[in-house]
């Protein structure tokens, strides 16, 4: 007997590496999100908060896009930035909010504060949706 409940749990527990399995309890929820599964869509959903939002077949990744002083390397988590919507620079800066929150990762500088507060929430969305290096990277970088 011990064993047939052994196995039934086993069963329960295993499940393969592509498949999207979520489990919602009490208003939580857990989401396997495929860091190599390209977005079917990428969009700002607010201009002046720099929110955006990335597709995919089983979910949607959702952040915050904002523009500093603050250089970085590409793909690189500032795990110390604080910067908000409001800020202004050259330096495009993206974390993610849903399903889970993560660092502050850099993206990209433009050539003027002006180029990079109209552009980098849109380029933010567009990275996660279709870069898998970058999206690793915010994926990793999750606090």
């Amino acid at each position: 007997m011990k064993k047939i409940i052994v196995f039934l749990l086993c069963m329960f527990c295993i499940t393969p590496s592509f498949a999207t399995m979520m489990c919602k309890h009490k208003s939580t929820y857990i989401a396997s999100v495929s860091k190599s599964t390209n977005g079917t869509s990428h969009s700002v959903t607010n201009a002046t908060n720099k929110t955006w939002s990335a597709t995919f077949p089983q979910y949607t990744i959702t952040g915050n896009a904002a523009c500093n002083d603050i250089s970085g390397t590409t793909g690189t988590a500032n795990t110390a930035l604080y910067t908000v919507a409001a800020d202004e620079g050259v330096h495009c800066w993206c974390e993610m909010q849903r399903p889970i929150s993560s660092y502050w990762v850099y993206l990209k500088s433009y050539s003027d504060k002006s180029a990079c507060a109209s552009g980098c929430a849109s380029d933010c969305g567009a990275a996660i949706q279709s870069n898998a290096t970058y999206r690793t990277n915010v994926l990793d970088a999750v606090w």
